[in-house]
């Protein structure tokens, strides 16, 4: 059997063996999915029903004629016809047959389990499992059939992003926002009914593609959700949902279907930074971040092999005695193509295509790497804090390969502080606390980031056995007196509590001395920022830290 083409589409599930294939053999689509190493097929549902029945039936016909001819010559031969009357003969021609047919029925029963498990592949490689409705590799397939078989409609791909889904499925809990998540669905159904497509996109976000002739169809589309979704039972949750829209208007329809739906999530970004239920098209200056964004993507790979991502070190200071108790690794891209680039430039693009995790372990061997220098010159070295990328969580080699980095290296775990940050909670409470308490055994230090920032800080305190509380920097910049004398309240109190759970307190973005008096006052142990020190070479930091 020639196979013509072979294309991978993605892996479906992140962090689980699933892919879907597209083959094309003979002119007869078949779909293959891999699901944890096992590999199944299913065929075109049509063409292979119009073959089962095709072949069945010729089946039937030679086995009829078969039986008929073996019986009727056989017998004539040996004489037997005369002995037997012909009804005895029919008798024994019914049964044959009867027995052909039945082993032809189980034939067709094992073949409809088969494609009733297949079936059930189909449903886990198309649908999402919440709403029901499409997911986004389902959406990608449907969009590209249609816009190549409608050349002449003008089409726009638009994604909805419920604001703040991560605040309901915390506060009111998983069962709300699932309903949440379903009632969107249904609306969307009702709108869009046959006049386009829809898909669950990400975890708090919808893709749609609808048809428009003028730009303000789109947007009556967008009021016309939105005027709908009024109508939804809040009940369960704390108020009316809100939402953000990024529309990409279709022009080139040879382009990947993805790429046009990442327009749309730009554009996405740009609504969300404004006020809520807004939205925002597609346009040169997105585009121009996009082509950007694409030139980093190209090189990132590359980037680690020469080298060129740069270990920077930002000292934590005890306030006890203003000396340098801790640092914090930070990374900047010497890029020989793009120049320096800082994080803000790259990390979000790395987070999204998962190439975040190899320059969190890149950076992890440059600080062992430099641990162990210090270690030989006989410097007392100072722990240093390594991010850890959410996209770690669902790896269940994550411990294991941290593990061996620094045991390569010969250091001790307490040098090593594993940061993640409080929005890497957010639905993965239970495996966040496994990979605490996994940490914990081995001897290593975890510190919050960002803590403050999300919603769930104070049950992150009670679930998390963390060692050091990063206070984000939002805390110390205020907007006015009140805000100021309000901020502080809660940091006072966010420190007490810290001190009774025997955990350790940073504070991060301080830059004036009135913060650092602050910060004192009430018991603060860490600070970080420009006020002592920025992030700096490590040559500097060793000039700074030890007097070389």
């Amino acid at each position: 059997m020639d196979i013509s083409n072979i294309e991978r589409i993605e892996d479906i599930i992140l962090n689980k063996n699933i892919g879907l294939f597209n083959i094309t053999t003979n002119n007869i689509p078949i779909a293959a999915i891999k699901i944890n190493n096992e590999k199944s097929i299913y065929y075109d549902q049509k063409k292979f029903d119009n073959k089962i029945v095709a072949v069945i039936s010729i089946t039937l016909v030679f086995i009829s004629t078969l039986i008929n001819f073996i019986l009727k010559n056989g017998l004539q031969k040996s004489g037997l016809v005369n002995r037997f009357s012909g009804t005895i003969f029919n008798q024994v021609r019914t049964l044959l047959i009867l027995g052909a047919v039945i082993y032809c029925f189980l034939v067709i029963y094992i073949l409809q389990s088969e494609r009733e498990k297949e079936k059930e592949l189909e449903n886990i490689a198309f649908y999402d499992i919440v709403t029901g409705i499409s997911n986004s590799l389902k959406f990608e397939k449907d969009a590209k059939e249609i816009l190549k078989k409608n050349t002449t409609a003008k089409y726009a791909i638009i994604v909805l992003d419920i604001d703040k889904f991560a605040i309901i499925n915390d506060v009111c809990g998983y069962k709300a926002g699932d309903k949440l998540l379903c009632d969107i669905a249904h609306t969307l159904k009702d709108i869009i009914q046959d006049k386009g497509i829809f898909a669950r996109e990400t975890t708090d976000s919808f893709v749609v593609m609808i048809q428009w002739k003028k730009e303000n169809d789109i947007i009556n589309f967008i009021n016309e959700f939105i005027n709908y979704t009024h109508n939804i039972n809040c009940s369960s949750i704390l108020e009316k949902p809100s939402f953000s829209f990024g529309i990409y208007k279709v022009e080139d329809r040879t382009m990947n279907v993805r790429r046009m739906i990442d327009g749309a999530n730009l554009a996405l970004e740009t609504a969300k930074e404004k006020c809520v239920n807004n939205y925002t098209f597609f346009n040169q200056k997105i585009r121009d971040k996009i082509l950007w964004n694409k030139e980093i993507e190209d090189e990132m790979i590359n980037a680690i092999n020469q080298n060129e991502f740069l270990v920077y070190l930002q000292p934590k200071y005890r306030l006890s005695d203003n000396t340098i108790s801790s640092a914090e690794a930070l990374v900047r891209w010497k890029s020989h193509k793009l120049g320096m680039l800082f994080p803000d430039e790259f990390i979000p693009i790395f987070e999204k295509d998962c190439f975040i995790v190899e320059l969190d372990f890149y950076v992890l061997e440059h600080v062992c790497k430099q641990l162990r220098i210090w270690i030989d010159k006989g410097l007392k070295p100072v722990p240093v804090a390594v991010n850890m990328s959410r996209k770690h969580l669902g790896r269940k080699n994550f411990v294991k390969n941290i593990y061996e980095i620094i045991k390569k290296y010969n250091i001790s775990p307490s040098l090593i502080e594993l940061e993640i940050t409080e929005t890497a909670v957010y639905n993965n409470m239970k495996v966040l606390s496994d990979f605490v308490d996994e940490f914990h055994e081995l001897g290593f230090k975890l510190s919050m980031d960002d803590f403050g920032t999300g919603y769930s800080s104070l049950n992150t305190l009670k679930c998390l056995d963390i060692n050091i509380l990063k206070l984000d920097r939002e805390f110390f910049m205020s907007s006015s007196l009140k805000e100021q004398k309000r901020s502080e309240i809660v940091i006072k109190n966010i420190i007490s509590m810290a001190k009774e759970l025997n955990v350790t307190t940073v504070a991060e973005g301080v830059e004036i001395k009135q913060q650092v008096d602050y910060l004192k006052k009430i018991g603060c142990d860490t600070v970080q920022g420009y006020y002592f020190a920025k992030p700096m070479t490590i040559d500097n930091f060793e000039k700074l830290a030890y007097s070389i």
